[in-house]
């Protein structure tokens, strides 16, 4: 038996009407419920401006936009070390070998790390850096940071101090601040490895292994 085309759209209308009309109402108390993603609230923000576009452009006849509530986005918890943890944590990297000589990649790692503690900048940015963009006598740099905006930078007293100590182990002319192993080239995020005694922490306790866990490599990206 044929259906006629009105039964087809009343039926469309009637499916519309409910996913309009309750299912979308509601969405926003599931979603706050069951902790929806960023993306999630995302998409019912989306949702919201489309029903304004057509109703106040368009003057169509659609559910109220304002009746579309997008749960609030839960806080993040910020994980930060305190003053004994970063001594616990920057103590236990290797800067020199058994015989004494300086162990250039534990020094470039220890170097890495006080940069960031003592400047506040992202990892990406600390990566970013050239040598001839840091003022040791101002103790501050001109960086491009998030959003491609101009910032200045300051450094501690700490910071400059072991950034200072890995470049005297340096022989290289490359212009970045913190080269591969061979100093030809820029160090990368991939490239970084946490020292071993860094992760594993040997003989240490489980404080100092939640330390290491929650590095400013970790931390602050």
């Amino acid at each position: 038996m044929k259906k006629s085309p009105l039964a087809s759209i009343l039926s469309i209308v009637f499916i519309d009407l409910i996913g309009f009309g309750m299912i979308i109402p509601i969405l926003p108390l599931y979603a706050q419920r069951f902790q929806a993603t960023e993306w999630q609230i995302g998409i019912l923000l989306v949702l919201k401006r489309f029903y304004r576009y057509l109703k106040e452009e368009r003057s169509l006849a659609v559910l109220d936009p304002e009746e579309i509530r997008t749960p609030r986005r839960p806080r993040k918890e910020v994980a930060y070390l305190t003053a004994e943890e970063v001594e616990r944590f920057v103590s236990i990297i290797k800067i020199s070998n058994h015989r004494g000589y300086s162990y250039v990649a534990g020094l470039r790692f220890r170097a890495l790390v006080e940069t960031i503690l003592g400047s506040a900048m992202r990892i990406s940015e600390v990566l970013s850096l050239n040598r001839n963009q840091i003022d040791f006598k101002r103790a501050q740099a001109t960086i491009i940071g998030k959003g491609r905006k101009e910032r200045t930078v300051f450094f501690t007293e700490r910071a400059l101090f072991w950034i200072e100590r890995y470049l005297d182990t340096r022989a290289d002319t490359c212009s970045a601040l913190f080269v591969c192993q061979d100093g030809r080239a820029r160090l990368k995020r991939t490239d970084i490895c946490m020292p071993s005694r860094a992760t594993s922490v040997g003989g240490g306790d489980q404080q100092d292994r939640n330390s290491a866990k929650r590095s400013p490599i970790v931390s602050r990206s």
